[in-house]
Order: structure tokens, then sequence, then C-alpha cells
């Protein structure tokens, strides 16, 4: 008797049966994650993230089909990889000359690792660098030599999950293709991890088996995954006990862990769609700022109150701008306020908004990094902004800013300022009391109307503010016409608008009364979420006000915008001292204020993406959905091309392939059924209904009698749910 000839297998089986899927799985998982690294571009001259983690993968197929020791495979991987690191590093140190690029990496590297265990700024753009390649080379390595070495994926899954959520948590634009592509790789390489072991089980045992059966054990794996998945959508959130102490826990930890890693690598230019805050030298009237509710940053502390950025000396008609001498010195040299009733307090700032500036509660005092101030000349005390010191010939602005500033403010009672001297200082009357000469004559006739017969200059700052604060509050409203002055627009043409208006109306009228003021641009002091954690400042707190000037006092606070207006009116936002809101203005003139339906205008919902639990679970249920729709389609509804026998029959073949019981290349489609009955007791007759009808239209060149026919089909209603009953038993002999 001749020996069977042995099968030929197509490319195609070869391909999925062998290691060309499994590698070709591997490869797209480190994709997924080395693509989207390589769009952000965070580093200049870095080399192409995909090719390093595909050159980490080759590698890894090369010794895992070479036989190679797991031990030495590592340590020639750790050694090739350290060597594609090294010369990167080189290719991103922004040097010229192979010589100069080493010794100024070597420069670089020291002085970065003299700041991790210090509490020291680093700008760590090229260790970032390194770091990130490191990973991704890691990645290919570990998920080419586990996949094929070891059978499993987790491994890589979990390594590659933690690089991608970083990783798309600082880039610009949609991720939910990232994420879609990473869940899709993950899913399809568990799966094909979990049938190749089974593949290994039966060649050992020397049984047959199709390649599509490769595919037709994803389809319970799968759904067995999916079912995990909806189960854990079910868990508590973290908000109910006991995991509300956990989550607490857990979220100290990843903030101490954040802000370690944005100290060592302080210099690396996000890629979010940040806003941009940048104050510059001139600002000026213009219609609806289109606020949003975009977070900006947050502020911890005891208090709230004003947070100031930046205060502008001279009036034009058109805005404000700042004296052409002053000049940015280094924060160290400047001078805290000398005048009484002041109290320092301090606060914690974590920005997310791209900016230079660094905020303050008050006047600027001191902060816990290298710093610039911009201040007149011959006046250190009289800081205008402050901005970081550290870096700037690199990054103009940036995100992510965590420091920790003071700021003095004053406690000073309407009856202290009432009776401040009138004498005063030459270098504050000669820059705070300028005005345009194009000023109309009608503005400092107004000042003496509203506030000439006062005695003192604090009850006239009480009595202009009392004035401009009854204008109505709209941001919806358009830029003063060129050839007019922005203040003379407002306080007799338009009487309505938003902060800059009241502002700058209020402190050029003080102006005209020779009482020194100023212009000042910053937020509002935002909403305290339960009333104990940070303040969420918005893009819509956006605010100005006026500070007037006081000897002995120092620069005092006023609020010349209606209670009503947008950057009040989010959550429990704070109202600073009482002289910049009377009480009795708050109860009293504008108490109907709290349910007028009145337009103001209106601010923008921000259009950022977030990436949250409800995208990562709709992504997965989406890739897992495809890859379901692909097996049912290849295992199940293809066979429909079949008589109905030979459909019933297929299906049961295949069934019991994923059990692990294929029908050996020897035995006849009884001698099959047989054995298979063995394996699932008490369903005997149904496997020999199958088979019968099987056998009937295969073999005997006829058609199936209707009664076999019928027999088939309801045996196999009942056959396949025990055979299901079984899948995840092991099978037996």
């Amino acid at each position: 008797m001749n020996a069977p000839a042995a099968r030929t297998y197509s490319a195609w089986e070869q391909y999925v049966g062998g290691d060309g899927l499994t590698v070709t799985l591997a490869a797209l998982l480190a994709l997924a994650v080395a693509w989207p690294i390589q769009q952000a571009r965070w580093v200049e001259n870095m080399p192409p993230a995909t090719l390093v983690a595909l050159l980490g993968l080759a590698l890894a197929v090369v010794l895992a089909r070479a036989g190679w020791s797991a031990w030495r495979a590592h340590l020639l991987a750790a050694g090739a990889g350290a060597v594609v690191v090294a010369f990167s590093a080189l290719a991103m140190t922004p040097t010229f000359g192979v010589l100069a690029r080493v010794f100024s990496l070597g420069r670089e590297l020291d002085y970065w690792f003299s700041g991790v265990f210090t509490e020291e700024l680093r700008g760590g753009v090229v260790e970032f660098g390194i770091f990130i390649l490191a990973l991704l080379w890691a990645l290919g390595f570990g998920a080419g030599w586990y996949a094929l070495r070891r059978r499993q994926g987790w491994s890589s899954v979990l390594v590659g999950g933690l690089v991608l959520s970083f990783v798309l948590g600082n880039m610009s634009g949609p991720t939910e293709r990232w994420l879609a592509l990473f869940m899709g790789a993950s899913v399809l390489l568990l799966i094909h991890m979990s049938t190749v072991r089974r593949l290994v089980s039966w060649r050992a045992r020397k049984l047959s088996f199709e390649a599509t059966v490769v595919l037709s054990q994803s389809a319970a794996v799968l759904l067995f995954g999916l079912g995990v998945v909806l189960a854990i959508s079910f868990v508590p959130t973290s908000e109910a006990r006991p995991l509300r102490a956990l989550a607490g826990a857990a979220q100290e930890t990843v903030e101490t862990v954040e802000g370690h890693f944005s100290r060592m690598f302080n210099g690396l230019p996000s890629r979010l769609s940040y806003k941009t805050i940048v104050f510059e030298d001139e600002t000026y009237f213009s219609g609806n700022p289109n606020l949003t509710d975009e977070l900006l940053f947050t502020v911890s502390g005891d208090r709230g109150t004003y947070w100031r950025a930046r205060t502008y000396t001279n009036y034009t008609g058109a805005g404000w701008d700042t004296v052409e001498d002053a000049d940015w010195v280094d924060m160290l040299d400047t001078e805290a306020p000398a005048d009484e009733k002041r109290v320092t307090n301090e606060h914690f700032f974590r920005v997310r908004a791209a900016t230079d500036t660094l905020f303050s509660g008050g006047l600027p005092v001191r902060y816990d990094r290298t710093a610039e101030a911009l201040v007149p000349p011959g006046t250190p005390e009289d800081i205008l902004q402050v901005r970081y010191g550290e870096g700037r010939e690199f990054f103009p602005t940036r995100t992510n800013l965590r420091y920790a500033g003071a700021g003095s403010e004053s406690f000073a009672t309407p009856d202290d300022l009432r009776d401040a001297p009138l004498e005063y200082p030459d270098a504050v009357t000669e820059t705070y009391l300028q005005l345009p000469p194009t000023l109309p004559g009608r503005v400092y006739d107004l000042a003496q109307i509203v506030a000439g017969g006062e005695e003192n200059p604090y009850d006239q700052a009480i009595a202009v503010r009392d004035h401009v604060i009854t204008f109505a509050y709209n941001l919806d409203i358009g830029a003063p016409p060129e050839d007019r002055d922005g203040v003379d627009y407002f306080l007799f043409d338009l009487r309505q608008g938003y902060c800059d208006y009241y502002a700058s109306s209020m402190a050029v009228l003080l102006r005209t009364l020779g009482i020194p003021s100023r212009y000042v641009l910053g937020y509002a002091s935002g909403s305290r979420q339960g009333g104990t954690g940070p303040f969420e400042v918005l893009d819509l707190n956006y605010h100005s006000w006026v500070e007037a000037y006081f000897p002995g006092y120092g620069w005092i606070p006023f609020e010349p915008t209606p209670p009503n207006a947008v950057e009040f009116g989010r959550g429990d936002t704070v109202v600073p001292p009482n002289v910049l809101i009377s009480p009795e203005l708050i109860g009293g003139l504008f108490a109907e204020d709290d349910d007028d339906d009145e337009f103001i205008g209106e601010f923008r919902p921000s259009g950022g993406t977030s990436l949250n639990g409800e995208a990562i679970l709709y992504s997965f249920l989406g890739a897992a959905g495809l890859v379901v729709l692909v097996v049912w389609y290849r295992a199940w509804w293809r066979l429909r091309r079949f008589g109905v026998a030979d459909e019933i029959y297929a299906k049961m073949l295949r069934l019991a392939t994923v059990l692990g019981f294929p029908q050996r290349p020897h035995q006849t489609p009884y001698e099959y059924a047989a054995a298979l009955g063995r394996q699932v007791p008490g369903f005997e007759r149904e496997v020999d209904y199958v088979a019968r009808a099987y056998v009937r239209r295969r073999y005997r060149g006829r058609g199936v009698p209707l009664s076999d026919l019928r027999d088939a089909q309801e045996a196999w209603k009942r056959l396949r749910w025990a055979m299901l009953w079984r899948l995840f038993r092991p099978a037996s002999g």
C-alpha cells in the first residue's frame, strides 16, 4: 500500500501557518507606537522612529531563527541598540563635526545627570530623544523575540501601551486613529499568539490542520476578550468607596512622576494644540475676543486672587504700550515692594497653555526658578512682567510650565488709603501720568464732573469706578473706528463693552485727575472645584483691571468691570479684596443681574481633543468587531457556497479543529465521526447524522434524501452547542 503523498502547502498557508503572519503582526504593533512619534518630530534631526523599531524587530527575527539562547540574544540586542542610540544622539546634538559632537554630547549628558538628584531644571531635549529611541528599540526587539520564541504578545502590548499613552498625551490634532491602529494591532497579535500556541501543540501531536483554522480560532478568543472588556466597564468607578483612596494615591504618584519628568525634560517643545498666550509690548482695543472654555492653567494655594501677567504704562488712544527704555533683568536683581500693609502669598502654577509668562497673585516678588523681569530704568521694584529665563534662546514659549510664585498684595483699608500722603515719587508720576495729546477734552471734563468734588484720591478713584461700572457689559461689540480715541468712544458713544474698555477708561480718567494709574492684564481667579481643589483658570477668565498708586501703600488694584462679566461667572469665582468691587455694589446695584437674561456676548467651547476611557473602549470594540466580521466571513459565511450537507460537515470539522481535534489525513468521514463522537459523549448520533449526509452527497453521486438532510440540520443545532461548551476544555486523545 502506497503511503499518502505529502501535502503541498500554498504560499498563503505557509505565511499564515508559519512565522510570516507572526512577524507581520509584531511589526504592526511596533509601528503603531513608532509612527506617531515620528509624526510628532519633537527633537530636531532625530532618526526615523519607525526605522529604529523595525531594526530592533529585524534583529530579533534573525536571532530567533538562528536559535540563539535568550541571554546571548538579549546581550547582543542591548549592544546593538546602544550603538544605534549613540549614533542617533550624535545626530541630534546641534554641533558641526563628529569630534565636536562627541564632546558636546558628553558635556550635555554630564550637565543633565547632575540634576537628577537635585531640584534643578534641565532642558533634556537630546536626552529625551535618546530615551524615546531606546524604548522603541527595546519595543521592536521585544515584540519580535517574544512573539517568535515565547509565543506571547502581552509584554509587547503593555510596554507599547505605556509609550503610546505618553505620546498621544502630547500630540496635536486627532489621536483616535493612532489609538485605533494600536488597539487593532494588539488584538490581532494577542489572538494570533493564542492560536499559534495551539498550532504548536497540534504539530507536536503530528496532527494536520488547514490555514483557515488559524483565523477560525480567533472568533472564540476575541468574543471572550470582548466579554472581559464589557465586564470591566461595569466595575465601580474610582469615585466610589473603597476605590477612591486607591485612585487618590495613584493620582498622587502619577503627578509626582510627571513633576520629575517635567523638571528633567523641561525644554521639550510640546506639539499639542495648546492656546498660545504671549503678552506683547503693545495691546489694542478690539472687538469680540472670542473666548473659549479651554483650560489654560491651574493654581494651588490658600486663597484666590487675580493672576497678574503684564502691566502697561503708556496710553496711546488705540490701546496701551510699554515705556521704550524698559529692559529685561535677572529677577534676582529686582526688589520686593517696601510699602506698608502688604502680605506675600505663595501659589503653585501648572500652566497648560504655551506661554513665556510667569504669573503671580499680586505684585511679583520671587519664583522658584530662573526668571527675568521687565522693569523701567532706575526702578527695579516696578516689575511689569516676568518670564522664564532658562532656555529662551531655544524655545520662546513653553507648555507644561510648573513653578511656585510669590506675590505681594495689599490689605490697606479704605481709611488707610484716604489718609495716604499726596507726595508721589518722581519715577511714578513721570511714567504713570502720561496721556496722549490727542485725548479729547471732554474726557477731562467728565472726570471733573464725576470725581472733581471728592476730597482725596481714594474717593476720587471710587467715584470714577462707580461711574464706569454702570455701563452695560457686552462681549459682542466691534472695535473703535480708526480715527477715534478708544476711551472717548467707549464713554460717550459705545457705552458698552468688556474689561479692556472698563479698565482703560478708569485708568485714563484717573490720570486726568493727577492720580498715577496703570492698565494690568491677566486672568480672574477662575473656579475652584469642591472648594478645596486648585483654581482652574480658563480662556474665558481673561481679564484686565486698574492699579492706582498711593504713597506709602504702593499699587492698589481697582475693579471697574461689572460683576456679571463672563470672567466672574464660572463656578465659585473668587472676588478679590473689597477695594476691587465694593460689597454695596455687589449686593445692591447689580443684585438683579443674577437673573437677567440680557445678551452680553458669547464665548465658544474649545475644540480640542481628549483621550478618555470611552474613546479607548469604542476604538477597541471597533477593531474587535472588524476582526469578528473577517473571521465570521472566512469561517462560516463562505461555506454557504457549498450544499447544505457540505456546509454542515465543514462547520462541524472547523469547530472540532478549534477544540484541538482535527480530521487526520488517513481518516474517512465515518472513522472521523466515530472518533469525534467519543469527544462529545451523548452526541454520537448527532455526529453520525452529519457525517452520513455528507458522505451521501460527496461520495455516492446522488442527492441527499430530504429526511437525512433534515436529520443532519437538527443534529447540528444540538451538536454545535455541546461542542461550544467544550471550547476552553483541553481536548483528549
